[in-house]
């Protein structure tokens, strides 16, 4: 009976969350230090409007007139923690997917730019269908899959002048070098 064969699929599913651990940190970072300026802006617009009126409270069985001000102060404080804490962790974890979302593709790129400057044309970038990234893989898949024919061309053009007859035995010597030279920096 036969296994049923794995697809390469798999191969586009990353298994960690955290690829660039010190960019994501930022980006989370970032996002969580607007949540907390903006709620210390709400609370300074708050105390900042309620200023010049007065309330009256009842603490302690007594009626207090104070400055709404300052009697709203705590409330608005606690509530401020209160939500700075939890959109802060929902937040963390919106951002660390966002941020997943963007560095894994830019893995991908980074490793196969890598792998052209060391002269390998046969890979080809797969990332994963609606990516934010795919257009611009077509795009680098189509440049090097150009590097690629040209490379060919220049070596089958390197290879009719070595089998040519009418070249002189030192220009051939060179023209050998040259396909050694090709075929050991690029594959193609």
């Amino acid at each position: 009976m036969n296994k049923p064969q794995k697809t390469n699929r798999r191969s586009l599913f990353r298994r960690q969350v955290y690829l660039k651990k010190k960019f994501q940190n930022n980006f989370i970072l970032k996002f969580i230090m607007i949540l907390v300026v903006s709620s210390i802006l709400s609370v300074s617009l708050t105390l900042f409007i309620t200023q010049g009126s007065l309330t009256a409270s009842y603490i302690n069985s007594k009626l207090v007139i104070q400055s709404t001000s300052l009697a709203i102060m705590p409330s608005v404080i606690f509530s401020n923690l209160i939500t700075i804490i939890i959109v802060g962790i929902v937040a963390g974890f919106v951002t660390l997917l966002a941020s997943y979302e963007i560095v894994g593709p830019m893995c991908r790129f980074e490793n196969h730019v890598q792998r052209v400057a060391t002269g390998n044309l046969k890979d080809r970038i797969r990332i994963r269908q609606g990516d934010q990234f795919q257009e611009i893989a077509n795009s680098l898949n189509q440049m090097i899959d150009n590097l690629n024919t040209s490379v060919t061309d220049i070596g089958k053009e390197v290879e009719q002048l070595v089998n040519s007859e009418t070249l002189p035995d030192e220009c051939k010597t060179s023209l050998v070098g040259l396909q050694k030279t090709i075929s050991q920096r690029f594959m193609v």
